[in-house]
């Protein structure tokens, strides 16, 4: 497929059955996967990074220079640790997590299905069959990179999506999603057109309506 990364080498070739053709396999673009994610994951790093400041200088006021005139709370400077410690995880530590997802995260389409694994500490693998397949969705989130979706497009989607680190990604939608793919076009046309082969001749008028770019 023209455009398309070449294959990985993942462990999901082990999933194969007899004669089932590989056409297409690859990982997420890692800097997006990591880092990014979708419109919605811009927005919460700056809202992280809000938090982080806010809670550096509410850190500093009740543990370093608190008033004079007032007795240490013990309470009160538990819940201004908590606070700096769960807005350093979202502003920094969540990446780590990320990254972690992204070893694990991996994609391959053949002639009968789709594989995706994928996971923040262990694997999980999901396997779509082609010609069950009723609906496709594709969202561009940057030139070249973007998400598809097996199965019907969530609400918001263009609000909603992979947030890094905040939760993880089989938490985020219940339909499987190929998630920062690069040559996201390209990738998308093969899925339908695996798609169209692999079902019955009528439901391919119906799989195509059903696909969204």
């Amino acid at each position: 497929m023209r455009g398309a990364p070449p294959p990985d080498g993942g462990g999901l070739r082990g999933e194969l059955s007899g004669g089932e053709n590989v056409l297409w396999e690859g990982k997420p673009v890692r800097w997006f996967f990591q880092f990014i994610g979708s419109p919605a994951g811009l927005f919460l790093a700056a809202f992280s990074l809000l938090w982080f400041f806010l809670g550096l200088l509410l850190f500093y006021t009740i543990w370093i220079a608190p008033p004079e005139d007032e007795a240490p709370n013990f309470a009160i400077q538990l819940l201004a640790l908590l606070f700096l410690l769960a807005a350093c995880y979202f502003a920094f530590g969540r990446y780590l997590l990320a990254a972690g997802e992204w070893r694990n995260t991996s994609y391959l389409l053949t002639d009968r299905r789709v594989l995706l694994s994928t996971g923040a500490v262990g694997k999980g693998t999901t396997s779509v069959d082609l010609a069950s397949l009723r609906q496709i969705h594709g969202m561009v989130l940057a030139p070249g990179i973007g998400d598809i979706y097996l199965g019907g497009a969530p609400p918001f989607k263009g609000l909603v999506g992979r947030v890094p680190g905040w939760l993880p990604s089989g938490l985020q939608s219940h339909i499987p999603t190929l998630q920062s793919v690069r040559d996201v076009e390209a990738v998308y046309q093969a899925i339908l057109d695996a798609a169209r082969k692999a079902g019955p001749p009528q439901d391919a008028a119906a799989r195509a309506h059903g696909a969204g770019g």
